[in-house]
């Protein structure tokens, strides 16, 4: 090894990032042990060869260009992505920062290297993001960002749900930590649930001596001597991110200052979810009654059928309801008259199950329903829905000051056939309640009950 570098061995190995000096022909004439450790290579297979052999191939002109960079420029630092070959054949993203300096054997080239994969992850994160993909993909891929920027380190991402409750996205945390982050524990037993810890986006850090006795215990027996929390977003937001270090000075030097990135896109993630989320809500549900509208009951309804026939337990029944005298509410007392007991009408099938039935209005007084129902018993099971269905419609609603009793032709099917096409059996129904609406015009209007056929 060349003395002149190995004076510098206690300078150079006290810096985290690997460094490593190429002399002029390009070999490796000193490499610190952070480099060997990143690389998974010793020092004595590194000595000696030639530093651009571990350059990827597709990169090496960059490479070339860089080391002309750093010759002629010397009062510069140029920095760039590259990858490296590893000790297992693997390529390694680094980032590298290079320079010169001048020897009595000529000028050598010094290289600073650090691991890029958490640059790469908040690459692919803000791709996430742009692609729309679902939150917890991008969350997780920014958990593998703390992590990589962070080692021995636990994190978790407290999201929001659009049911109203709450979804957790961890890596690296024992179930009593998880647990902790979902804020599912007692407050008595850990205290304020993470995401009320820091406020108006800024970040709380927590030594073991600030925890409740049963966090601490937790946070030891997992190696962590304390946590930081970030808010995402505006104060009062229920997204959080929560990340647990072997030692909390970690997290005030860096963290504190760092993870403002990893926050921000994370909130962006959020904020554009929720985005989407609201335009497939619209493009999906029927604006007046908000029950899901043609599309969004199709979507529903097929995805359905595919469940219950892979289940084998239980099949599909659907209703086609089609409302009778609606026009006649319009004549009376206008389109708010009628609006108002389309409203009235979709309250009443939400209420006929709102765990087992999926509810949809097609469109002007049509509206649908699927269960689903045990195969062993479907007939009497879907006998038994339409029933409650025509109950339910016929009770009295108040349209403004007209009362109105609503009746309704109703026809109903089974999913039979394995290999029925869903639409199929949508024009089964559909073609039942024809033969309802047929029945009662035959008797001169009918009775005042709602009617259902198969």
């Amino acid at each position: 090894m060349d003395q002149a570098w190995e004076d510098d061995r206690d300078l150079a190995s006290a810096i985290a990032d690997g460094v490593v000096v190429l002399a002029p022909g390009g070999q490796i004439v000193w490499a610190n042990q952070a480099f060997c450790h990143l690389l998974g290579r010793d020092m004595p297979s590194l000595l000696g060869t030639n530093g651009l052999d571990l350059v990827h191939p597709d990169e090496l002109h960059r490479a070339a260009d860089g080391i002309v960079y750093a010759s002629q420029f010397p009062g510069r630092t140029s920095v760039a992505p590259y990858r490296v070959l590893a000790g297992d054949g693997s390529w390694l993203d680094i980032e590298l920062k290079s320079a010169t300096i001048d020897r009595s054997d000529g000028e050598h080239l010094v290289l600073l290297i650090r691991d890029g994969t958490p640059r790469l992850s908040i690459k692919r994160a803000l791709r996430s993001v742009a692609q729309g993909d679902a939150l917890d993909q991008t969350a997780a891929i920014l958990l593998d960002a703390v992590t990589r920027r962070w080692p021995n380190t636990g994190a978790a991402i407290l999201l929001p749900a659009h049911d109203g409750g709450q979804e957790l996205v961890s890596t690296g945390l024992s179930s009593f930590l998880r647990d902790h982050a979902a804020g599912t524990l007692d407050v008595e037993l850990v205290g304020l649930p993470p995401r009320l810890l820091a406020t108006e986006g800024g970040v709380a850090v927590l030594d073991r001596a600030d925890l409740t006795p049963a966090l601490a215990e937790a946070a030891r027996a997992a190696g962590f001597e304390g946590c930081a929390v970030a808010t995402v977003g505006e104060a009062g937001s229920d997204a959080s991110l929560i990340v647990w270090f072997d030692h909390t000075i970690v997290a005030r030097l860096e963290f504190v200052h760092a993870g403002g990135e990893i926050v921000e896109l994370l909130a962006l993630a959020v904020e554009r979810h929720n985005q989407l989320w609201q335009l497939w809500h619209v493009a999906r549900h029927d604006s007046l009654t908000g029950l899901l509208n043609r599309a969004g009951f199709l979507e529903r309804f097929e995805a359905e059928v595919r469940e219950t026939r892979a289940d084998g337990t239980d099949v599909t029944g659907v209703l086609y309801i089609d409302l009778d005298g609606l026009k006649a509410v319009n004549d009376r007392g206008g389109h708010a008259a009628g609006d108002h007991l389309l409203v009235q009408v979709a309250e009443r099938l939400r209420a006929v199950s709102p765990t087992e039935v999926v509810a949809a209005r097609l469109g002007g007084d049509e509206f649908v329903c699927a269960a689903r129902l045990p195969a062993d018993d479907a007939d009497t099971a879907l006998e038994h829905l339409a029933q409650r269905v025509v109950e339910a419609l016929t009770l009295v609603v108040e349209p403004g000051a007209t009362e109105v009793q609503v009746t309704a032709s109703i026809g109903v099917a089974l999913d039979a056939a394995p290999d029925e096409d869903p639409a199929r059996i949508l024009e089964r129904a559909d073609a039942a309640m024809y033969r309802s609406k047929a029945a009662r015009n035959e008797v001169g209007g009918g009775p005042t009950r709602s009617r259902w056929s198969r």
